[in-house]
């Protein structure tokens, strides 16, 4: 595998597990708004989205955890490495 071809998968990953992160804020600040409307929301209702936040953030752990993502902590820094090359901002 080439540099290129790394750097190209790297980004990939990177990219899956940032949306990932984006579908867990989302989830999460729903439930917020969710909790402070409460007393017109049914708990079942607040509890599926509770179990969604569980999902997003387990398949965020399995991506870090799993062959393809267990190197991820290094993915995001070469990410942002490359980031920082390209626009220096």
């Amino acid at each position: 595998m080439t540099t290129e071809e790394y750097e190209a998968v790297c980004q990939v990953v990177a990219s899956l597990l940032s949306a990932e992160r984006e579908k867990t804020k989302a989830l999460e600040a729903r439930v917020k708004i969710l909790e402070a409307r409460a007393p017109a929301v049914t708990k079942p209702m607040i509890e599926q989205f509770a179990s969604e936040i569980g999902k997003a953030t387990k398949a965020g752990i399995e991506m870090r955890t799993n062959p393809l993502g267990e190197r991820m902590d290094k993915v995001e820094a070469q990410v942002r490495a490359l980031n920082a090359k390209v626009d220096p901002a």
